[in-house]
């Protein structure tokens, strides 16, 4: 009886050594493959705003990508408020026949699907930069200070 006693114990820590093979495996399968993550945070932009169509548009959706671009990688000790402001001037010039809201939204959704993609930011991150462009992109340009 003791030998079917010490068989039965036997069996018991087996199935426990291979259940606790299989818990290891299956972690160190999930480190070695990478856990899952939460998709990085994706500011609301909203839809893509409607411009009127005119032979130029593909070139001012260029530009507008470019000012928007320039404004982002402006360097800290940018005075970010007037460089905004003649990025905004700049445009408004350049397309003059185009509607100043209509190329403010557009410039602002571009510059927030830019700050959206960026994988250097964190969420909070990617609010603030946003929240504070979006504070100087509704600026009227009559009221904010003007480019050095």
């Amino acid at each position: 009886m003791r030998r079917s006693s010490n068989l039965g114990m036997s069996r018991r820590h087996s199935n426990e050594k291979s259940r606790l093979a299989s818990v290891v495996a299956a972690v160190f399968a999930a480190v070695l493959l990478g856990v899952p993550r939460p998709a990085p945070a994706a500011l609301p932009c909203g839809e893509q705003p409607e411009l009127v169509e005119m032979d130029g548009a593909a070139q001012m959706k260029r530009d507008v990508a470019e000012k928007a671009g320039l404004i982002l990688q402006a360097p800290p000790s940018t005075n970010l408020r007037a460089f905004v402001t003649a990025k905004r001037r700049e445009l408004r010039q350049k397309y003059a026949e185009i509607d100043k809201t209509a190329l403010d939204q557009y410039l602002m959704w571009v510059t927030c699907q830019a700050i959206s993609r960026d994988p250097d930011l964190v969420a909070s991150q990617k609010f603030d930069e946003y929240a504070n462009l979006y504070r100087l992109l509704n600026e009227p340009i009559a009221q904010a200070a003007k480019p050095e």
